[in-house]
């Protein structure tokens, strides 16, 4: 099992898009793929069209591997679950607090709660936090999609700092090469180690997965659709996930 986590200190930078459209596609490709859900505002169940709530009490999320059996749920799509959203997760930072050794306890139970499953796709919420702290702790990889601004690349660095000795993978988001200082940025910054080579522009087609409440390639076949796919073929090779399925 492979956990891959998307995070950005700031919000409103095409994090839960990505976690949708990545996810489908791993799916697509026969990995058994299970996004899960951890913003309280639940923008990727919607997306795929989920049930926003979870039965029993959010801090089983951290002790319990039950919880995850009882409230891992099938899509719409072959090999694609859904651990959703709830609002109680707002909560969450206080339960990791009262909880002693709770690292220790979230990855046991992640490890028997999602055992089952090839990947583990994160929609983290943004900010700093305890729980994006035991998140990172537990991801096998973080990709953080970023504007092409100097404020964005600044929360960047901060994640860099804040991950310690992990993998972490920048990849440029809402992109709109018509702006000077979004090409700048993209060429002096997108050949270094540190960030993946493909783009998603801004596209009103990402927009429209709100309103039909679907993963992007799973209805067009533009442009936009192969850039998430392009970089789903970076994040396999990350991950050495070909090993993985030839494997089965």
């Amino acid at each position: 099992m492979k956990i891959v986590a998307l995070y950005n200190v700031k919000g409103g930078v095409g994090k839960t898009s990505t976690t949708v459209n990545l996810s489908y596609l791993a799916a697509d490709e026969g990995y058994k793929t299970v996004l899960w859900d951890l913003d309280p505002q639940g923008a990727a169940t919607f997306y795929l069209n989920a049930l926003d709530r979870v039965k029993g009490k959010i801090k089983k999320i951290i002790t319990d591997k039950d919880f995850y059996k009882n409230n891992i749920h099938p899509t719409d799509y072959k090999n694609l679950y859904i651990l959703p959203s709830d609002l109680d997760l707002r909560n969450i930072d206080i339960i990791f607090n009262d909880i002693k050794k709770s690292t220790k306890k979230f990855k046991e139970s992640i490890e028997d709660g999602f055992g089952s499953f090839d990947l583990v796709f994160v929609d983290c919420p943004p900010g700093i936090s305890l729980l994006s702290e035991h998140i990172i702790e537990i991801s096998d990889l973080i990709l953080s999609p970023l504007i092409p601004s100097p404020l964005s690349l600044r929360t960047y660095e901060l994640l860099n700092q804040f991950s310690k000795d992990k993998i972490v993978r920048g990849f440029f988001s809402m992109v709109d090469k018509r702006k000077k200082l979004h090409r700048q940025i993209i060429d002096d910054l997108i050949k270094g180690e540190n960030f993946l080579k493909n783009v998603i522009p801004y596209s009103s087609k990402v927009e429209q997965m709100g309103t039909l409440r679907k993963p992007l390639p799973a209805y067009d076949n533009s442009d936009t659709a192969e850039n998430y796919m392009n970089l789903w073929n970076e994040v396999k090779d990350l991950l050495n996930l070909n090993k993985l399925i030839n494997s089965k």
